[in-house]
């Protein structure tokens, strides 16, 4: 005879291992075990050379996807993950069902004890006097789906503990029913060390699925379906490559062009800020554009080409894809053809900062840093005090005395050391350089480390993906430090380099900015390649009060080059363009990008962008955050 084919490994990393256990095989060794049975236990521990700890349990009979943690911490973690993961079985059970069902029976427990249970089903096919269901548990009881069904007088066909043996004596002698017939199908949860959520597929086996097939009536196409998924050549168990987590090739400076060690702590470069540079022609030889649209649609799905090299050292909260709204009737009252919104406050902490944040906190815990500090006149401070408390750092958050009452409540309240200064935003800055950074803080300022700009470039490749890999024609981005728009502008240049744009057309970006506070037009309608410093800017978009950004070259850059403009709206006019879009589209804009409105309204008018084209405007933060400016602008509105 054969040997039996090895167990198929469905997931593997340094935390924990997934296998799909055939029905009939045992987790491990227990007293009634018999000579020459299997055990998944011992079966993968010796496939992969590593001791295992048991967590996402199934009886003998069930088959299915099969967890197990690579050390008693990380199966501590999966345990606790497993409490709210999604888990999914396919059963064949007696009679036919309803189209939906659930049940709430309580169910004993060894000792007898009664405990809450929650099962919902699906029919999702009926034949032949039964059912195929699609089951979901939300409680872990023992034989939980099996003794729910039989409550409901659905019993699982094969079950000899919970079934009928009649029924089940007659599939039997009729049509060879070799098994129980549930299947542990599809397992969904948050990663036990990175947080990222992990979907585990595994679909009807082999010899479930001819039994089925083999039925009257049965839908074979259907079912044929719901097996085809599954590897047809089973292979031993082995670990898994593991992927690359970054292409990341070395560091760049843009005062000299000077090739700095990739990974490492790095603030400037002969004053000047210092990007991140991969490896493009090997991402594009072993990394294909399908493959990051099959992932979970979120930040992390670039990771290839973000500078983090481990994803253990992922530091997340969740960092969702943002929606890309239409505004049609926005579209109509400014006059131009396609009109887009992309909403940044859905991201953790209610802005766009949450991007860098993520990036700039992971790489410093990769890189062993214990304590950070930034300066911030908005939404920086409470995003890097939520991502330093997410991963255990200690953080220091210097801001002037009129930023808004919420970003200094939550940074407060996210255990950050909170110092507010009678002063603009650059002495704020300085304040961290000259009293924090001697003392061990590593400095987290826009620009002054490489790693923020590269969450902050996520915004360009999630947009390229949310319009096909077909760039609008123009950007409005609101502009303070600028890291946004020069990581988009990055972002849009990597993605041309891998041959992932449908059209290397990329958009004009319009950097706007509010007319308290435009250092940025000034020196772009003087033609200068830097800002001009200013000494008393005043503008209620906070996040944009920045009298001189240290990269504001690159700015100027990335706005020449795409053949886009500087432009600055009216300050009186920030709460009309609040007003208008809350009215017309229900979207709350944070008054800096209130000030993208004003330039879009503008460059329309001079001629600068025709009526014909494909704005996309760029909400970075949620306007409830800006209590101060809600008020003004509803007691301006009459």
């Amino acid at each position: 005879m054969p040997d039996p084919a090895p167990l198929r490994i469905l997931h593997l990393d340094d935390d924990l291992v997934a296998v799909s256990k055939p029905g009939g095989m045992a987790v491990h060794r227990g007293p009634r075990s018999t000579d020459g049975e299997r055990f998944a236990l011992q079966e993968t521990r010796a496939a992969i050379g590593h001791h295992l700890f048991p967590v996402h349990r199934l009886d003998k009979a069930t088959s299915g996807i099969l967890t197990f943690g690579l050390s008693k911490d990380s199966a501590a973690r999966l345990q606790r993950s497993l409490a709210n993961a999604e888990k999914d079985y396919l059963v064949l059970a007696r009679g036919h069902a309803p189209d939906h069902f659930e049940s709430h029976q309580e169910l004993t427990s060894d000792a007898g004890n009664y405990q809450p249970a929650h099962s919902e089903f699906e029919t999702l096919a009926r034949f032949f006097r039964c059912s195929l269901l699609r089951a979901r548990i939300h409680t872990g009881r023992t034989h939980q789906i099996r003794r729910h069904l039989d409550h409901l007088a659905h019993q699982v066909l094969g079950d000899t503990t919970h079934g009928k043996g009649r029924i089940n004596q007659m599939f039997r002698k009729r049509h060879g029913l070799p098994r129980l017939c549930l299947h542990a199908w599809r397992l969904c949860f948050d990663h036990p060390s990175s947080g990222e959520r992990i979907e585990l597929i595994d679909p009807l086996p082999h010899d479930l699925a001819t039994f089925l097939i083999g039925l009257p009536g049965a839908p074979r196409e259907f079912l044929a379906g719901l097996a085809r998924e599954r590897t047809p050549d089973l292979h031993a168990l082995r670990p898994a490559p593991r992927p690359t987590m970054s292409y990341v090739s070395h560091l760049e400076s843009t005062a000299d062009g000077s090739q700095l060690e990739a990974g490492t702590l790095q603030q400037v470069h002969g004053g000047k800020p210092i990007l991140v540079r991969y490896d493009l022609e090997r991402t594009k030889a072993e990394l294909s554009r399908d493959e990051v649209l099959r992932r979970p649609a979120d930040l992390w799905r670039w990771s290839e080409l973000l500078p983090l090299q481990d994803h253990r050292h992922r530091v997340s909260l969740g960092e969702t894809e943002t929606p890309l709204l239409d505004c049609p009737r926005l579209a109509t009252e400014l006059g131009v053809r396609s009109l887009k919104i992309k909403d940044e406050s859905r991201l953790p902490g209610g802005s766009f900062k949450s991007r860098g944040m993520a990036l700039a906190i992971s790489m410093a815990h990769e890189l062993g840093v214990g304590r950070v500090a930034v300066p911030t006149a908005g939404n920086a401070g409470g995003a890097l005090a939520a991502y330093a408390a997410r991963c255990g750092m200690d953080a220091v958050v210097v801001m002037p005395s009129d930023t808004p009452v919420v970003n200094r409540l939550e940074a407060e309240l996210h255990g950050a050391h909170v110092e507010v200064l009678d002063a603009l935003i650059d002495v704020c800055g300085a304040r961290v350089r000259e009293h924090w950074v001697p003392q061990g803080w590593f400095d987290v300022s826009t620009l002054r480390e490489p790693y923020r700009i590269e969450g902050k470039k996520t915004m360009g490749l999630e947009l390229a993906a949310q319009c096909g890999f077909r760039l609008p024609d123009a950007i409005f981005y609101p502009t303070g430090g600028g890291t946004g728009l020069i990581g988009m502008w990055k972002a849009f240049a990597e993605l041309d380099a891998l041959g992932w744009l449908e059209d290397p057309k990329r958009p004009s970006m319009f950097a706007c900015q509010s007319t308290g506070c435009d250092p940025i037009v000034r020196a772009f309608d003087q033609g200068l390649d830097h800002g001009v410093a200013l000494d008393a800017p005043h503008t209620e978009a906070s996040g944009i009060r920045v009298p001189k950004a240290l990269g504001d070259f690159l700015i100027l850059r990335a706005v020449r080059e795409s053949g886009g403009r500087a432009m600055a709206t009216a300050e009186a006019e920030l709460h009309h363009w609040l007003r208008l879009t809350m009215r017309t589209e229900g979207i709350a804009l944070c008054p800096e990008s209130a000030a993208c409105l004003g330039a879009l309204r503008d460059a329309l008018r001079d001629g600068h962008l025709s009526a014909d084209s494909e704005v996309v405007v760029f909400n970075t933060g949620a306007a409830q955050k800006y209590v101060e400016f809600l008020e003004a602008a509803r007691a301006a509105g009459g």
